[in-house]
C-alpha cells in the first residue's frame, strides 16, 4: 500500500478541459489575428490624389452661374504626419443670366461661361492619428484664374482675372485599404496682387487690381477688394500611397 500510495502521489493530474470565456475565441478560432505584423495605414510614400464637387464663390461675377463642378489632382510625398505635394484644378459652369437691358440698349440671347483654373504647390499636416481616419490641413501657394466669358447678339465681353493665391484646405480621409483612403474637403481661395483684364472687340485693357481697389476712403477700397471672387470647393478625394512603406 505505501508504494502504491507514492505512485499515486507522483502522477500528475489531468487537468480538467475547460471553456473559453463567452465573447472570447478559443485559439485559432476566427478572431485570432493573421501571424506577423498587420501592416496597418500606410501613411508614407508617393501620394495620388484625385478629387470632384463643386466650386462657387460669394462675390457678384459669380452669380452668373447657380454653382460649378470642378476636378483635381495633387501628387506628392508623405512621411508620417507631414506631405507636400503640387497641385492642378479646374472646373465651371454655363453663364445662367436673363436677358436684360442696359444703358447700351437691349442684351438678347446670352451664352458663355464662368471657369475656375488653379496650380500651386503647398503642404499637408496630418496632426493626429486616429488609425482608419486621417484629418489633414494645408495650405497651398500658387496662381489662379477666374474667367468669364460673355457673348450676346449684341456684345461680347470676356474678362479674366489672373492672380497669386493662398488656399487653405481642411478635409479628413478614411482609409477602405491600407493604401487607398476616401473622404471629404474643404478649400477656399484667398488671392492677392495679380492683373484684371478685359477683351472687347478685338481689343485688351488690363489693370493691377492694386490700382483697381485704389481709393481715397479705406471702406471704399475694402469693399472693392470684397468684390474681388474668392472661389471655395467642396469635393470628395481619393487618396492612393505607393511605394511606401
Amino acid at each position: 500500500m505505501g508504494v502504491l500510495a507514492s505512485l499515486a502521489l507522483s502522477i500528475p493530474l489531468l487537468a480538467a478541459p475547460t471553456s473559453p470565456p463567452r465573447g472570447a475565441s478559443a485559439p485559432g478560432g476566427p478572431n485570432t489575428p493573421p501571424p506577423g505584423p498587420w501592416p496597418g495605414w500606410k501613411r508614407r510614400g508617393l501620394v495620388l490624389r484625385g478629387s470632384t464637387g463643386l466650386v462657387q464663390c460669394g462675390q457678384d461675377v459669380c452669380d452668373t452661374i447657380p454653382i460649378g463642378g470642378l476636378a483635381r489632382f495633387t501628387f506628392g510625398y508623405r512621411i508620417g504626419l507631414y506631405s507636400i505635394h503640387l497641385s492642378v484644378d479646374g472646373g465651371g459652369a454655363p453663364l445662367s443670366v436673363a436677358d436684360f437691358a442696359d444703358a447700351d440698349g437691349s442684351v438678347t440671347n446670352i451664352r458663355g461661361d464662368l471657369t475656375f483654373f488653379s496650380v500651386g504647390a503647398g503642404m499637408n499636416v496630418h496632426p493626429v492619428d486616429l488609425g482608419r481616419v486621417d484629418p489633414f490641413v494645408g495650405l497651398t501657394l500658387g496662381y489662379s484664374r477666374v474667367a468669364q466669358r460673355f457673348s450676346s447678339d449684341q456684345r461680347a465681353i470676356d474678362t479674366i482675372y489672373g492672380r497669386a493665391g493662398v488656399t487653405p484646405s481642411v478635409g479628413m480621409d478614411v482609409y477602405v485599404a491600407p493604401r487607398i483612403a476616401v473622404g471629404p474637403r474643404f478649400d477656399v481661395l484667398f488671392p492677392f496682387g495679380g492683373s484684371l483684364c478685359q477683351r472687347e472687340d478685338g481689343q485688351e485693357n488690363c489693370v493691377n487690381t492694386v490700382d483697381l481697389v485704389d481709393a481715397d476712403d479705406a471702406a471704399i477700397s475694402r469693399a472693392r477688394r470684397r468684390e474681388l471672387p474668392r472661389p471655395w470647393s467642396v469635393t470628395v478625394q481619393v487618396t492612393l500611397y505607393f511605394l511606401g512603406r
